[in-house]
């Protein structure tokens, strides 16, 4: 199949994930390495502007509509799809997946989340209705795609999440997170996690995957307790003691709900204000992915990590992207001066 041929479309491209996503990979068909047809759906197009002037092809679509998605979707070969804030998301993902099968698409791709995998086995109190959610789609991709090429990508918190806490660590010295101090969870640069789906994406283009791998979890080598990972910021900063304290969800919520009007998380820094190895301006989270799912998301997955079912760790993200992820406190150091500004 020719390269000019070939389509692949991604979904949720107005959150934060998919955006970093979409962007990653017209980036590098700006670089010369790909010269593809990439169509990015999303539910509202506002700020995708830049997507747009790139070469993708924005479709605002409606994932309860039968005729939006399989229009959407003709000649597509590769989707990849995170799933949507609904009202019904197993149903509007399974009518993605087998529209998806009927317009032949040949290959499909799920973000998921670390970790959802072990709540089958959970028998505790704590609910994680987001997360049963995306458990439930992981099994409905297995069941529907298994006879084309199809793969589950788990990550874990974005890194970038650092950004938004920042606000608060600047003022008070202390990380303040609901999860307790001894439970060990993970993060993930956004930038490595979409340069590995990039990399999973070439693979099966290439047919180098069938037949093998199907479910990747993309994770640090290692995990940190909260004391751990304010020890690491400390030390990415180098510039006084930060300490971690235990809070509750209610504090979190609205913590994280007072930046939406915070000035600073607007618009993305400008280029020309980064140094070094500072990250790239399109991965800087913004106030506008601060919906109510968002962080309702954050916050089981908080709640997963109390329940003692978020210490998983792979090799599967440097074996994808083939270099060392940055952690923690690289990505503290690189950003310092970013982050130290925000209030």
């Amino acid at each position: 199949m020719s390269a000019s041929k070939f389509i692949c479309a991604i979904t949720a491209v107005d959150s934060y994930r998919g955006y970093c996503l979409a962007y990653n990979f017209l980036k590098r068909q700006e670089k010369g390495e790909e010269k593809h047809t990439i169509r990015l759906l999303c539910k509202d197009k506002t700020g995708l502007e830049d997507l747009k002037k790139m070469g993708g092809e924005i479709y605002e679509v409606n994932y309860s509509d039968t005729e939006d998605i399989t229009e959407v979707l003709k000649g597509v070969h590769a989707l990849i799809f995170l799933p949507e804030e609904s009202e019904d998301p197993i149903n509007d993902v399974e009518r993605l997946i087998k529209i998806a099968l009927n317009q032949e698409v040949k290959c499909i791709t799920m973000v998921s989340c670390v970790g959802v995998d072990k709540l089958k086995d959970y028998d505790g109190e704590k609910k994680f209705p987001g997360l049963e959610a995306l458990c439930k789609l992981e099994h409905k991709l297995q069941e529907h795609a298994k006879n084309i090429e199809w793969s589950i990508v788990r990550s874990c918190v974005p890194t970038q999440c650092l950004f938004y806490m920042s606000p608060m660590i600047n003022n008070d010295r202390k990380l303040h997170l609901p999860v307790d101090k001894c439970e060990k969870w993970g993060s993930v640069d956004i930038q490595d996690v979409s340069d590995a789906i990039y990399e999973l994406a070439r693979k099966h283009r290439e047919e180098k995957t069938i037949g093998k791998k199907h479910i990747w979890n993309l994770t640090p080598v290692k995990n940190m307790n909260g004391q751990e990972f304010a020890q690491a910021i400390t030390e990415g900063f180098d510039s006084g003691k930060i300490r971690f304290e235990k809070s509750s969800e209610d504090e979190l919520r609205d913590y994280l709900k007072s930046l939406r009007n915070n000035d600073n998380f607007q618009n993305p820094p400008p280029a020309k204000n980064l140094t070094g190895h500072s990250d790239s301006p399109y991965n800087f989270p913004l106030a506008r992915y601060l919906t109510d799912d968002f962080i309702e998301h954050a916050i089981e997955n908080f709640r997963l990590f109390n329940a003692g079912l978020g210490d998983t760790t792979s090799t599967d993200l440097k074996e994808l992207i083939n270099r060392d992820p940055q952690d923690v406190k690289e990505f503290a150091k690189n950003n310092q001066n970013e982050l130290q500004n925000l209030k």
